[in-house]
């Protein structure tokens, strides 16, 4: 099983998700379900932002340790 990890750092809080290959769809859809809820540091920039990385995930151009200020990264674990 192939899947890679994707880590948000945001304020006190981290969110650390695993995420199979071939089930990214699965996975912003569970994402968007933690930005509709107002009790959880997360909000749709970091939905957007997630999609871009799993966007960059599926084509192979995510970087291994990928961080933008309090935005997510992505490692591989194979």
């Amino acid at each position: 099983m192939t899947e890679r990890r994707v880590v948000l750092l945001k304020g006190q809080h981290q969110y650390v998700f695993r995420v199979e290959v071939g089930q990214e769809e699965r996975f912003l859809a569970a994402v968007e379900g933690l930005a509709e809820n107002d009790r959880l540091n997360f909000d749709w920039e970091d939905v957007a932002f997630f999609r871009r990385l799993v966007a960059d995930m599926t084509a192979g151009t995510a970087s291994l340790g990928y961080r933008q200020g309090d935005r997510p990264r992505s490692e591989r674990d194979d």
